[in-house]
């Protein structure tokens, strides 16, 4: 017997989809045998926006801690080097017909940017170029040239997003990834310096609580 465990429902009157778990209790009487089911369904949606968003902060946190184990400036020199890499690949793939020579060049870009992002611990890029780089390894990868080249590029456009956001955490987590954002962030070190002086003095402002948030 296959129960429902959980299922999904639009619930009016905004018609918003909300998600619900369900649990089964079988009742039985005084010879064992099932009477009755008792089924309690209770509304999850909240929990798991909750849950979403805590893995969200902890990948977050990790790309974060990433980059800061690498350095910053290590990080920026990646970004720069893996973006001129991952152009030259999509221009090699997008070459007609798509030869040995072209799939051996991209194949090696994106080889050389697996090996960096290793080496400097940047895990999520790591997993991103390792997954474009199958492709060229599953059996008879040779036989449909235009599925293989759009596996491929699409291969290249995981790459680059996962370069991407690695970018747009540091930039809001720790908003140095621009000249713009490295003066934002000192001055909100320095700020947030000043308001620890005024929790240690007793003055401090209303909004100091916020200001540590930002961090």
């Amino acid at each position: 017997v296959h129960w429902v465990r959980e299922f999904q429902r639009k619930v009016p009157p905004a018609e918003e989809l909300r998600s619900f778990e369900v649990d089964w209790t079988p009742i039985t009487d005084a010879d064992d045998n099932v009477s009755r089911i008792l089924v309690a369904v209770r509304d999850v949606t909240l929990i798991k926006e909750l849950r979403a968003r805590a893995a969200t902060h902890a990948r977050e946190l990790d790309m974060v801690g990433q980059v800061l184990d690498a350095t910053l400036s290590e990080f920026q020199q990646f970004s720069a080097s893996a973006g001129r890499a991952l152009e030259r690949s999509r221009e090699l793939l997008e070459k007609s017909p798509l030869d040995d020579a072209a799939r051996g060049e991209g194949f090696r870009h994106l080889h050389t940017l697996k090996g960096n992002a290793r080496l400097l611990g940047f895990g999520y890029v790591t997993q991103a170029v390792h997954l474009a780089e199958e492709p060229l390894a599953a059996p008879g990868a040779s036989r449909d040239p235009d599925a293989l080249r759009a596996r491929l590029l699409e291969g290249v456009r995981s790459v680059n997003d996962a370069i991407r956001e690695y970018e747009d955490v540091c930039a809001r987590k720790l908003g140095q990834v621009t000249p713009q954002g490295r003066h934002e962030a000192v001055e909100l070190r320095a700020a947030l310096a000043r308001e620890l002086e005024r929790l240690k003095s007793g003055t401090a402002r209303e909004d100091a609580i916020s200001m540590l948030e930002r961090l």
